[in-house]
């Protein structure tokens, strides 16, 4: 049997023959301008197997995990994780829970109808009237660092008082869990008092020290409160260091310490995660949230060898930086240290789901030079649909490689499908499989993916680390009948304190704002805007990207649709009601969020407008709802109207032109009587998806039934077309052979 292969990644390898066709230049997904008849590739992406679950542990309790690590030598897979119900602790060695490493009974029950978990139980380190239970923990190299409730006995009830930090020796071979360090971290203020806090992403990883020394002799650890909101009374981050002097050595915990607190009502600290600078520079980056509440703040202390010394340690050795406008960051949450000495962190409500932060380099001024915030991976743009992703893993962050997040649908919202997200390096990600309901956390051990549940829900799951393939793929899209004026647009109804300013490329090809490359250029062949609002109304104006009514030839009726890319100013996050206004009340209005202040994200709106002719005088961008401070950049793109029309690639500006589609084929199959035929590709998120759809005022229908893919084609009566049917959520293979139709699913 003989086999054909055409790559397409950035480039063209393989045997087989290629025809490519674009009648006009364009733009690429880096904004480099790409000539007509070119190919254009997108950024990277992931190619993988899309796996099901398997059983690691039928369990019926519900799981908390507490981290899952290599051990001391690095040659073992640990497992820690909590049944908080049956009063269980368990570590796992090599993934065998049928066998558990080491089993703990932490139902405390010495004070009298009062029993509580309390992982001293049973050893010589039980306190009489204090109890530690524990909620989440990570592995470190065979070191367990646990985050713990610390209970103190009243002489009639337990009495929650603060956040405890223990540390514990692993013994991968005798199975001993030897304890090393407790700190006990007193609540800031008395409203914290039995006040509920702790989450799964309130300790998530450890960071290297340096970052990629592989085996760690140095890690720390960042914790935050998580008062659950609402009425939360506020919020602190604690740290902790600890080191080793070879790997045979054993690990010596150094204080955990609180290093900055907040007592400011439903002002709560998600998650907070390390980054080493240099040899003497460490920043902490917290989350804040919530709402109005969310902000990012660093901590960076300048003598990291001393960084528990004062009381408290933030006035010896730490300064606060504000790195946002309040109420204008995302309120991420959950961290893991990734390959390019960033963090990567899970948004909060936004259609950008994983993003990399990163505090300013040692040398640069945090005062001046903000955090960055970039998009990683999300899943479109289109509508309303906003993602939770707020969790982010790896067992080895030391490693640059295999990382796992997950997706699931904001609040109400049923699209898209919850859903765990995988990258092999940090940089590429994909959707690897589904994320069943009443399940939690997914992590990574070793060559496995674990996944934890609720009670009752199917125990823990796992599937294999995927195959994976990484490349930048050819891109390819269709035209259709444009509408984007060239140049500056008509801005009007622009609301006091609302400042518009267009931008100019630079000698450089580049957009700039004062005569400074922008952080992120937009892959459009349009003009870019900056929008300022320093008063407290609300309306940008309407944005005439088609013309005004003098200006003719008019955008017909039907179907319509308007892509935009919007990126908020460092320190910011962008949240705006945008609207494609037909001119006479028509709406098709979305509440469009933009979380990442170094990348044009992508914006879809869509409508179909049934006003008579002779009202028929242009279509507009509204942006209302534009909060004080949300400042942003906005990139026009497409308007395209048509029967079916479909976002495609950054056509030219121009009202009224048809540039045609993209189209590629492939030559020299040389298929015989007996073949197969394999096609790979992916929907970019700029593109449609399976919400693309238009309001009628009642109903929601798809903009298109259909989305042709590709065609195995001999000629014009013996074909094979392969056809997405958006309307039903199905594949569709329609054959023509000679007289002969037919179709399947």
């Amino acid at each position: 049997m003989s086999r054909k292969r055409l790559t397409l990644s950035n480039g063209q390898f393989g045997n087989l023959g290629t025809t490519f066709t674009r009648d006009v230049a364009t733009v690429d997904d880096f904004a480099q301008s790409v000539a007509a008849g070119v190919p254009r590739y997108g950024r990277p992406v992931v190619v993988s197997d899309y796996e099901q679950w398997s059983t690691a542990s039928n369990t019926t309790f519900y799981q908390v995990f507490c981290g899952a690590g290599k051990s001391a030598d690095g040659a073992h897979d640990l497992i820690c994780y909590l049944l908080p119900d049956a009063h269980t602790f368990k570590i796992v060695k090599d993934h065998s829970f049928n066998s558990p490493l080491f089993t703990r009974d932490i139902n405390r029950t010495d004070k009298v109808n009062h029993p509580i978990n309390d992982i001293f139980k049973g050893t010589g380190d039980l306190e009489t009237n204090r109890a530690w239970a524990p909620r989440f923990g990570v592995v470190c190299h065979g070191l367990l660092v646990m985050r713990s409730d610390v209970y103190d006995w009243n002489n009639t009830s337990w009495d929650l008082t603060g956040t405890g930090i223990i540390s514990f020796a692993i013994n991968a071979s005798t199975g001993a869990l030897t304890f090393v360090r407790r700190d006990f971290i007193a609540d800031p203020g008395a409203a914290w008092l039995n006040y509920p806090r702790g989450q799964f992403f309130s300790m998530t990883g450890y960071t290297p020290d340096p970052h990629y020394t592989d085996p760690p002799l140095a890690a720390w650890f960042a914790i935050t409160d998580y008062a659950n909101n609402p009425n939360s009374p506020g919020g602190y981050a604690m740290i902790m260091r600890a080191t080793r002097a070879s790997v045979s050595s054993a690990w010596v915990a150094e204080p955990a310490v609180m290093i900055h607190s907040s007592i400011q009502t439903d002002r709560h600290f998600h998650s907070a995660v390390a980054q080493v600078k240099s040899a003497n520079v460490l920043d902490v980056l917290i989350s804040v949230g919530d709402a109005s509440h969310n902000q990012s703040l660093v901590l960076r202390c300048s003598n990291k060898s001393n960084y528990y010394t004062g009381n408290p340690p933030v006035a010896a050795n730490w300064t606060l930086y504000n790195h946002g406008v309040d109420g204008m960051v995302n309120q991420w949450a959950g961290g893991v240290l990734g390959p390019d000495n960033n963090h990567i962190v899970g948004a909060d409500g936004t259609s950008e789901a994983i993003v990399s932060a990163k505090t300013p380099d040692a040398g640069v001024d945090p005062s001046v030079t903000k955090a960055s915030l970039d998009y990683l991976f999300g899943a479109g743009t289109s509508g309303n649909h906003l993602l939770d992703s707020l969790w982010a893993h790896t067992d080895c962050p030391e490693r640059r490689r295999n990382y796992v997040s997950r997706i699931e649908h904001h609040l109400n919202d049923p699209m898209p499908e919850n859903s765990i997200c995988f990258s092999p390096d940090g940089r590429a990600w994909c959707v690897i499989a589904d994320m069943p309901s009443n399940t939690e956390v997914p992590f990574i051990s070793g060559d496995r993916i674990y996944l934890t549940s609720l009670s009752s829900s199917g125990g823990i799951r796992y599937i294999p680390i995927p195959k994976t393939r990484v490349g930048r793929p050819l891109r390819l899209g269709p035209g259709g009948m444009q509408w984007v004026k060239p140049g500056v647009w008509v801005i009007d109804g622009i609301e006091d304190n609302i400042s518009t300013f267009f931008l100019d490329k630079g000698a450089n090809g580049k957009w700039q704002d004062d005569d400074v490359d922008l952080p992120n250029q937009p892959p459009t062949e349009g003009r870019v805007l900056k929008v300022v609002n320093t008063g407290t109304n609300t309306f940008e104006g309407r944005n005439r990207i088609a013309g005004i009514q003098s200006e003719t030839p008019y955008p017909t009726n039907g179907k319509i649709f308007i892509r935009w890319w919007g990126m908020p100013f460092k320190g910011r996050q962008n949240a705006v009601i945008a609207t494609l206004d037909s001119g006479i009340g028509q709406l098709s209005a979305a509440r469009q969020y933009s979380a990442c202040p170094g990348t044009f994200t992508p914006h879809l709106l869509t409508a179909n407008i049934t006003n008579p002719p002779n009202e028929n005088y242009g279509r507009w961008l509204a942006i209302g709802d534009m909060e004080q401070n949300g400042n942003f950049y906005m990139a026009s793109d497409l308007i395209v109207t048509g029967s079916d029309p479909v976002p495609g690639y950054p056509m030219p500006a121009g009202r009224g032109t048809t540039p045609l589609d993209e189209n590629l084929t492939v030559t020299g199959l040389g298929l015989g009587s007996r073949w197969a035929v394999a096609v790979y590709g992916i929907i970019p998120w700029d593109s449609w998806d399976s919400t693309y759809s238009y309001f009628d005022g009642t109903n929601s229908h798809p903009m298109v039934d259909e989305v042709p893919l590709w065609t195995l084609y001999i000629d014009a009566t013996h074909h094979i077309a392969v056809v997405a049917d958006i309307a039903h959520d199905k594949m569709l293979f329609r054959v023509t052979d000679g007289a002969t139709n037919g179709t399947s699913e």
